[in-house]
């Protein structure tokens, strides 16, 4: 099973769509479940916030948990380097993998600390909303690629 631990809620009724369809791809392959922690009603106050919101994403984090924080500045990596990463992880490990999606404003160095690694998708920002399908994508994507079906080129 697959974690994804996001920020805020979808509100567009497309990409809700759109998610949905990349998980009735990966049914067979993985199960992903998705926490949605609110958003913090201090978001104007930056760092309240980001803290709040922090602690609520370490909450739904198990101790044995595997974690890779989505963040832009983190280690860049193609979708083949993904597609491994995903493979070792489900080859050698028993573990929930947990990605997390932090708030607009980021996460604290609480969250930073405990993941196993910082993952950049790129150096563009996107919407959080956006990001969630492109998560999504790559990680049936790298099925695809890890179990040689056409799709990824």
């Amino acid at each position: 099973m697959i974690t994804i631990i996001a920020v805020g809620t979808i509100k567009e009724a497309s990409l809700k769509q759109l998610i949905l369809e990349y998980e009735k791809r990966l049914a067979n392959a993985y199960r992903v479940q998705w926490v949605q922690i609110p958003e913090s009603k201090k978001h104007k106050a930056n760092l309240v916030g980001v803290h709040e919101e922090s602690a609520n994403i370490l909450k739904k984090i198990m101790v044995d948990d595997i974690v890779y924080l989505c963040d832009v500045e983190g280690q860049s990596m193609d979708s083949l380097a993904f597609s491994k990463l995903l493979d070792q992880h489900f080859s050698y490990n028993q573990k929930r993998l947990v990605f997390v999606i932090g708030g607009s404003n980021g996460v604290n160095e609480a969250v930073k600390k405990r993941a196993r690694a910082r993952l950049s998708f790129s150096k563009l920002t996107f919407p959080h909303q956006l990001f969630r399908l492109l998560l999504v994508e790559q990680i049936y994507r790298s099925y695809t690629i890890n179990h040689n079906i056409t799709y990824h080129k």
